[in-house]
Order: structure tokens, then C-alpha cells, then sequence
């Protein structure tokens, strides 16, 4: 059966422009508002709890409610903007503008871009040799591309949890695709790896490493293989999960990769190995098992084996 298409000029198609004014408004306007009372009646019910506890905690209550609006305005803003922008393209039938500025504007992007692009600012210099205002070109022009390629993601599953491999990819090859040379693999190993091991990064693998081995783990490493979420999305991956028969840990093997899809259309997919070997430096700051590979797919390999064996003390 052909897929049916909808036409973004068709008015039929789109509520904004068809529906009768007053119910448009109604029915967008009363669940916002009903969500902003709930929020403002967290501060009168906490009050009313706390304050029957100690006049402190009254105090504590009333110091952080300013903050907590201030997190909340910085959210809301930033949503109130991007719906704007998008509402305008839309107005003017641009659809592609519209999809790059939400694909752009996801939590995770922003968050990622907001974290690392410093970074790998940095880096550029220490690694490369480039000075301050050559780096600070070469984010400036990797910004752009950044927003072009987190647009043309397709949408992950909720249970799929490598999404944020696959914007770390994206944020890496706006980089390169940025620099005035193209890097060896060698250095863009080290690059990419001193980029990314950041203190709040170093902190993620520590965390994430005290949960290695859980039941939680091991479930999650089981559902994601099931999941095959690369059968539907290009950009994820497949993988097969075995535990090793001494109990030592386990291996994902994955067969195909959201990073290599994504490598080769960018024309990077030589460079691809640089991305692999972040996983031996992720398990050494998670501090609670060695990483084991004999092949990857950016290699020829007939698949990508990531094995954890725990540490011996």
C-alpha cells in the first residue's frame, strides 16, 4: 500500500489554519494554563508542609523557589522560541527550516551541544595546533552543521538508548567536516577522546560504572538486543548479547552501527575508528571493568565486539 502524504499548504490538513477560532484557543490555551496553576500551587502546598516542620526549612523553601522559576523561565523560554521560529516556517511553507529547527532543538542536542562544544573548541587547539580564533571558526561554522545533521535524524525509540551516540557522532563530524585539513585518525582519536572526557563525562562513567554488572544492567543490555531497533532506524543499532561462561562479564557484539551509516554519508568513514576507541577510554573512568575487542565493523570486521570483564583487585 503506497504511503499517504499530507501536504503542509493543504488547510484541511493543518488545525492552526482551519479550525474556528475560539475552540483553537480553548483547547491550546486551558491545558497550558491548567499546567502553570499546578505549578505555582507546588510552592503554597510545600510552604504549607514545611512550614509546620521548622521556620529553616520555611527559609531554604523560599530561596530556591526563585531559582526553581528561574529554571523553569530558562525552559519555557527557550521552547517559546523554538515554537515561534517553527510556526514561522510553517507559515511559510518551509518545511525543511522547521524540521531542522526541531531536530536542532532537542533536549539532547541542545544538552550535548551545551556540554562538549567547548570542548572540542578547546581541543582543537591543543591537539591540532590551531590558535583561539581558528577554533573558534571552525565552531562557529560547526554550529550550522551541527543543527543540519541532528535535523535529518529519524525520531529514536523511547527504549532506545543510543541516541546519544549518534549525536556525539554528529557533533564530531560537523567538526571535521569544519576544519580546514581533514585529520589523520590518530590524532582525531586523541581529539575526540580528550573532547569528550570532560570532569561531568568522567563523573557519567563512574556512576554508570558502579551499575555495571547489576541485574539493571544486564536487563537493559538484554532488552536492547531484542529491541533490534536498527531494523527500523539507520541510524541505531543491532546488537547480541552473551555472557561470558566464567561469569566474568558479558559481550555486545553489534552488527550494525548508527555511527558508520552516519560516518559514510558524511564521507568520513575512514575516520571512523577514532569514534571506536572512546569505548576503551569510557570503561577505564568507569574504573569497574576492562574492555575487551578483537573486531570492529570500521575495520572490516564481521561485527563490533565490546566486551566488559570485571576488574580484578
Amino acid at each position: 500500500m503506497a504511503e499517504k502524504t499530507v501536504k503542509l499548504e493543504d488547510p484541511a490538513n493543518n488545525r492552526m489554519g482551519s479550525a474556528k477560532m475560539l475552540p483553537l484557543i480553548l483547547t491550546m490555551a486551558l491545558p497550558a494554563m491548567f499546567s502553570m496553576l499546578i505549578q505555582a500551587l507546588y510552592n503554597i502546598v510545600d510552604s504549607f508542609f514545611i512550614g509546620r516542620c521548622s521556620e529553616a526549612g520555611l527559609t531554604a523553601l523560599s530561596i530556591i523557589y526563585p531559582l526553581q522559576l528561574l529554571m523553569i523561565a530558562l525552559a519555557v523560554g527557550t521552547g517559546v522560541g523554538i515554537n515561534t521560529a517553527m510556526a514561522y516556517f510553517l507559515g511559510i511553507h518551509d518545511r525543511k527550516r522547521a524540521d531542522e529547527i526541531a531536530g536542532a532543538s532537542t533536549p539532547l542536542a541542545l544538552g550535548m551541544w551545551a556540554l562538549f562544544a567547548g570542548s572540542f573548541r578547546r581541543q582543537l587547539t591543543v591537539v591540532f595546533g590551531y590558535d583561539a580564533a581558528a577554533a573558534k571558526e571552525i565552531m562557529k561554522r560547526a554550529k550550522p552543521q551541527y543543527r543540519k545533521l541532528i535535523a535529518k535524524l529519524p525520531a529514536f525509540e523511547k527504549a532506545d538508548r543510543f541516541q546519544m551516540n549518534i549525536v556525539n557522532c554528529a557533533m564530531l563530524g560537523a567538526f571535521i567536516c569544519s576544519m580546514p585539513e581533514r585529520p589523520d585518525v590518530e590524532r582525531l582519536t586523541v581529539y575526540y577522546a580528550d573532547a569528550k572526557m570532560t570532569k561531568p563525562m568522567k563523573w557519567f562513567c563512574r556512576k554508570s560504572g558502579k551499575k555495571k554488572f547489576t541485574e539493571k544492567d544486564i536487563a537493559g543490555m538484554q532488552a536492547t538486543a531484542a529491541l533490534k531497533a536498527a531494523d527500523r532506524n539507520p541510524y541505531s543499532w543491532n546488537m547480541e548479547y552473551y555472557a561470558y561462561p566464567d561469569g566474568s562479564g558479558y559481550e555486545a557484539r553489534f552488527t550494525q552501527c548508527g555511527i558508520c551509516t552516519l560516518m559514510k554519508e558524511l564521507g568520513l568513514y575512514d575516520l571512523t575508528p577514532a569514534l571506536c576507541h572512546l569505548d576503551y577510554t569510557m570503561a577505564e573512568a568507569g574504573e569497574t571493568a576492562d574492555f575487551v575487542r578483537e573486531y570492529t565493523l570500521a575495520s572490516g570486521g564481521p561485527y563490533c565486539d565490546c566486551g566488559y570483564r570485571r576488574k580484578t583487585r
